[in-house]
């Protein structure tokens, strides 16, 4: 595939063993040349390691929305969404339409989207 500018990607983790692997999955794609921010599902946010995923990334793993008082982070304008690991509870939740997290909010709205 040939890109002409750089693609944004979306990591989305579910609370699983797996989630602590969440900069090693943002490395591999931030050497492929993308850019990639990470959004962990409230009980994901514990078994990432943030400072890893600044480093690979430059920007901090978020569980939250921004506030409606605070700017954007940056103009990110995801292409693609990814989620690894991915739990059945966020499975069924996100299959049902359920957006009670961010992470689920995202993808949702992904699935709307096409």
């Amino acid at each position: 595939m040939t890109r002409t500018q750089p693609s944004a990607l979306t990591l989305i983790v579910s609370s699983a063993p797996l989630a602590e692997r969440a900069a090693d999955i943002a490395g591999a794609f931030t050497t492929g040349g993308w850019s990639v921010r990470v959004v962990t599902t409230p009980s994901a946010s514990s078994w990432v390691d943030a400072e890893s995923i600044r480093a690979t990334t430059g920007a901090e793993p978020t569980s939250v929305p921004r506030l409606p008082d605070r700017p954007a982070q940056t103009e990110f304008a995801t292409t693609s969404v990814l989620v690894a690991p991915l739990t059945f509870n966020s499975l069924n939740k996100w299959t049902l339409g359920i957006a009670d997290n961010y992470a689920l909010g995202i993808l949702c709205e992904a699935l709307a989207r096409g």
